[in-house]
Parts: C-alpha cells; sequence; structure tokens
C-alpha cells in the first residue's frame, strides 16, 4: 500500500508555478536580476521538494552506498545517525526521513541539470527537457550568487572560462529564461500527472480499507460509497447496522476505529466498550500502528473530506 496522493504533489508544484507566473508578469530592468533569482528558486525548490515528497511514499525507490558482502556481492547501506536510531524505538518513520533528508541534501548541492537528471530517474518519467539552456540559467544564476562578490578570489579566476556576467544578459533574455523555468516545470509537473494519475485519494482509502478489512462482509463498496454530488466518502450505515453483530471482535475494533473518524457519536449506535478487544488480544498490532500512522497525516481521511 503507497500512502501517496498525486494531486497533493502537484499542488505544490503549481503553487511555485503560479508565484512564478505572478512575478514574471512585473519583471522590468531595475528587477531583473532579483527576480530571475527567485524564480530560479522557485524551480529548484519544487523539483527537490518533489523528490523528498515522492521518496517518502516509494523508498524502494532509494539507492544506498555499495558495500560487499561475505560472498562477494554488493549490496546498498544507508547511514543513520544514532540519535535517530534512539528516537525511533522500532518505528521507522524517522529513519526512512533522516535517510531521505540526508538525500535531498545531496543532491541539492548538484547542479540543475543532475537534479532534473534525478526527477528523470527516480520518477521513471521523460520529459524531453534539453540542458543546454538549462546549464546557461545554472552558470548565470551562480555568478550572479557568488561570482559577483568573490570575483577577485584565485578559485573564481581559475574557473574563468565558466563564468557569466550578469551585466550582459539583457532584459529579455531574462524574460525568456524565467519563462523557460515556467514552462519546464509544467513539463514535469504533466508528466508526473500522467504516469502517476491513478494515484487519488480515492484509491488510497479503498487501499488502506482492504488493508484492514478482509472480510467480505466489510467490503469497501458494500460499506463505504463516493457521494459524487458532493465529492465526500459516506458510510453505508444500513449495512453496517446489519453486519455489526456478525463481525469477530477484531474487526469490530477496526470497524470502530474508523467509523469514530467519521463521527464520535455514531460508533455509539452500534458497539460498545465491551465489544472493543484489548490491545493485549489484538495479533495483528502492526496494522493498528500504520492506520495511526496514516491518520497522523490524513487525519479527516475518512471525515467528509472532498475526494
Amino acid at each position: 500500500m503507497k500512502i501517496f496522493i498525486c494531486d497533493e504533489l502537484l499542488n505544490n508544484i503549481n503553487t511555485n508555478i503560479s508565484e512564478m507566473e505572478k512575478y514574471y508578469k512585473e519583471i522590468n530592468e531595475v528587477n531583473c536580476i532579483p527576480f530571475f533569482i527567485y524564480c530560479f528558486s522557485l524551480f529548484e525548490s519544487a523539483l527537490t521538494e518533489s523528490l523528498r515528497h515522492f521518496l517518502y511514499s516509494f523508498p524502494e525507490k532509494l539507492s544506498g552506498e555499495a558495500i560487499k558482502r561475505e560472498d562477494g556481492k554488493s549490496s546498498p547501506y544507508f547511514h543513520v545517525s544514532k540519535e535517530t536510531l534512539i528516537e525511533s524505538l522500532g518505528d521507522t518513520k524517522n529513519i526512512l526521513a533522516q535517510i531521505v533528508n540526508e538525500k535531498i541534501r545531496r543532491l541539492s548541492k548538484g547542479n540543475l541539470c543532475s537534479i532534473l537528471g534525478y526527477i528523470n530517474k527516480y520518477f521513471a518519467i521523460e520529459t524531453g527537457i534539453e540542458n543546454t539552456n538549462t546549464e546557461k540559467m545554472s552558470k548565470l544564476r551562480n555568478s550572479i550568487v557568488h561570482d559577483s562578490i568573490f570575483a577577485d578570489r584565485k578559485y573564481f579566476k581559475a574557473k574563468e572560462k565558466y563564468k557569466i556576467e550578469p551585466k550582459e544578459i539583457q532584459l529579455i533574455e531574462y524574460k525568456n529564461y524565467c519563462n523557460e523555468l515556467i514552462e519546464k516545470l509544467k513539463s514535469i509537473a504533466y508528466a508526473i500527472s500522467v504516469k502517476y494519475a491513478r494515484y487519488t485519494k480515492e484509491k488510497l482509502i479503498r487501499d488502506i480499507w482492504d488493508y484492514v478489512f478482509k472480510s467480505p462482509l466489510l467490503s469497501f463498496d458494500d460499506t463505504l460509497y463516493i457521494d459524487k454530488d458532493e465529492k465526500v466518502l459516506r458510510f453505508n450505515f444500513e449495512h453496517i447496522e446489519k453486519i455489526s453483530t456478525s463481525i469477530c471482535s477484531g474487526e469490530k475494533f477496526f470497524l470502530a476505529f474508523l467509523l469514530h473518524q467519521y463521527s464520535t457519536s455514531k460508533n455509539d449506535e452500534y458497539f460498545k466498550f465491551c465489544d472493543i478487544p484489548m490491545l493485549a488480544s489484538i495479533l495483528d498490532r502492526d496494522k493498528l500502528k500504520n492506520i495511526i500512522d496514516i491518520f497522523s497525516i490524513y487525519p479527516h481521511l475518512f471525515n467528509g473530506e472532498k475526494i
């Protein structure tokens, strides 16, 4: 089960696109350089945050450093701090967060072309983006941010062949670069939307339900439905009333738990505390832990949230 909703990732990208478009309209001779830097930063942050979001949901895409085993083969491994291991106490969320954050930190140190390469690699998409202008924009950005201040240092003098003088760039070029960044980001968003269109909020809810309940008495389509007019999740209370006395105590526990997210009063109509088993008798405690983790991310998933 993947805890991933494609629209959430796209909304974050589109927020940056909207911000870039807003400032693109205001570019003039006075502000062209800072506005270009801002657009570049928004573009870069949209990419890195998309990668962070994606890798949290698809950790199997992560590749660690290779280490040789006794049998001569190589296996990937990841660096995790002692503090993180102690804080996790058997919970992998903190460990995964550190691994992903460290991965993003290292990717962010690369140039824009390499970040775009990782977008293609991890998302398994083809954006068709040419690197020629991307490399030019990356060098221009570095020149503005770094070289103009430290141009007298030997390190930068040794790299003068890569230097681009910001003052030599005309307004129209800055506008074109900003527009190109916007179009590149739109192209990436479109490619992601096509590739991962099936990862909707409804799919996540169905996957959670099917993960929790295996009994045919509690099939998703019998127990819940999507209100097509209001586009919200509803419980079929007539069905729940019919089967509430026919399901086992473990199923009652999980159904009561999910139903409580929808309405704090409805549980009283179908279940009493004596129907709910003690935690010690629940065999699948990992399932309970995983559900709690999901609700820590989506607290209103079963509570009338728009689908």
